[in-house]
């Protein structure tokens, strides 16, 4: 009947950059006025772990890297994070 795409993380590539991933997007732009939130970051942890168990694709470890980054970032000393940060890296609590 109908073909399903091939899975692709080009769409999560795009709204990622080196701090993790932009938290709203215009169309398939990265809304960088946005910045960055917690919960975001660790769906994406999540895609990207499930993309790499299926596909053994090297690629996704690096965006598992950038997203486990901005968590260990957010993290506060208490072990609770922080949610919001903005596009300069600054907590937004």
């Amino acid at each position: 009947m109908f073909k399903l795409p091939d899975v692709s993380l080009n769409h999560l590539r795009t709204l990622t950059d080196d701090t993790g991933i932009i938290q709203h997007g215009f169309y398939s732009l990265p809304n960088r006025k946005t910045g960055y939130c917690v919960d975001d970051n660790a769906r994406a942890l999540i895609v990207a772990a499930m993309y790499y168990e299926q596909f053994n694709e090297p690629s996704a470890l690096e965006l598992l890297n950038v997203y486990l980054s901005f968590l260990h970032y957010a993290q506060k000393d208490d072990g609770w994070f922080h949610n919001f940060v903005d596009y300069q890296r600054h907590f937004l609590d």
